[in-house]
């Protein structure tokens, strides 16, 4: 199975997810399902939201468009894909009407299939670098480590570049239940307490995550275990802009995140050269180290336990799913480590 397919059943999940969260309360109107098509463009137009609207069906359509042009020809895999992506776009508004808290909109409509021309045109243009023999897989396929099982660790790294989006999850943090399933913490809340588990967290949190990373590549490990977390922290970053504002920008900088990714980069880069094996097991384990240890942390009253009213309500969408794929990733990650061992 191509690695572009993968990624675009993986992209229209993630999609359908976004569109029609929280999936409850549904509901009819009475309202013709069709009329926001032909309603007048909304009065307040966030530049922001057009924005995401469009960005988000550009990688898609573009993966979609690489998909089909393995039974079809170049251009009419592009405007297949425009086509399908119009549809699924089509689809989700038709469905939101019956959500209580979704609004059909025909800008989103139009701002979708815009971008999905964008991904597709792209595609088109440059789809060759990363198509079937192209100089970029060529690469990719002299330096990745053996086994078909690393392409879906790709996989496994998009889902925690997306669980790492919520600012209600701390710096390179997964596996915390306790909300999801309204248990309390088990001990009371100190500063130097939580410091120490907060420190412990981010330091087992960033090797898991730089080692999983690692396991993707023959060569370069380090310098792809570094990138993927500094990918994490923009993305962090600029989830908790979005979704608390720009002067919070840093929010997730704290002395014991920073103490603790410290820590994690330190025995990361002395444990990327181990064989695969004992990599892999250290890999495991600090995936267990973190998800018990994000279970147990305190409290922190400072920390907002809601997240506050934002115009954007996809983004708060979003939040839910980014927070959701941070309590699965962790078995996710350690199904994948398990695959990847018996190939060897």
């Amino acid at each position: 199975m191509r690695l572009s397919y993968r990624l675009t059943l993986i992209g229209l999940l993630l999609t359908i997810c976004v569109s029609l969260v929280p999936f409850v309360g549904w509901r009819f109107t009475g309202a013709a399902p069709l009329e926001f098509l032909f309603a007048p463009w909304p009065r307040v137009v966030t530049p922001i939201d057009v924005a995401t609207n469009i960005l988000a069906y550009v990688p898609l359509a573009g993966l979609l468009t690489l998909t089909l042009r393995a039974w079809f020809r170049p251009l009419p895999a592009a405007i297949l894909s425009v086509t399908m992506m119009a549809t699924l776009s089509l689809t989700l508004e038709f469905l939101q009407n019956y959500l209580p808290s979704r609004v059909p909109s025909n800008l989103d409509l139009v701002a979708n299939s815009f971008g999905a021309l964008v991904g597709s045109l792209f595609a088109l243009r440059w789809g060759y670098l990363v198509g079937s023999g192209g100089i970029l897989l060529r690469r990719w396929q002299r330096v990745r480590d053996e086994g078909r099982a690393q392409e879906a660790g790709i996989a496994v790294l998009g889902l925690w570049c997306l669980a790492q989006w919520s600012p209600r999850t701390p710096l390179f943090g997964f596996g915390g239940m306790r909300q999801m399933l309204g248990i309390e913490a088990p001990g009371a809340f100190s500063v130097e307490r939580f410091v120490i588990f907060e420190s412990l967290a981010v330091a087992a949190g960033t090797l898991a995550a730089g080692l999983v990373a690692a396991s993707l590549l023959r060569r370069y490990r380090r310098t792809l275990a570094v990138a993927v977390l500094v990918i994490g922290m923009l993305i962090k970053t600029v989830g908790v802009m979005l979704l608390d504002g720009p002067s919070d920008l840093l929010a997730w900088a704290s002395p014991g995140a920073l103490r603790g990714m410290a820590v994690g980069i330190t025995l990361l880069l002395v444990c990327a050269g181990f064989h695969g094996g004992l990599r892999n097991a250290i890999a495991a384990s600090a995936i267990l180290l973190a998800t018990g240890v994000n279970n147990l942390i305190p409290d922190n009253p400072y920390l907002l336990p809601e997240l506050p009213a934002f115009p954007a309500a996809q983004w708060l969408n979003f939040d839910g799913l980014s927070r959701l794929s941070a309590v699965i990733w962790p078995f996710v990650a350690l199904s994948w480590l398990m695959a990847a061992r018996k190939e060897r």
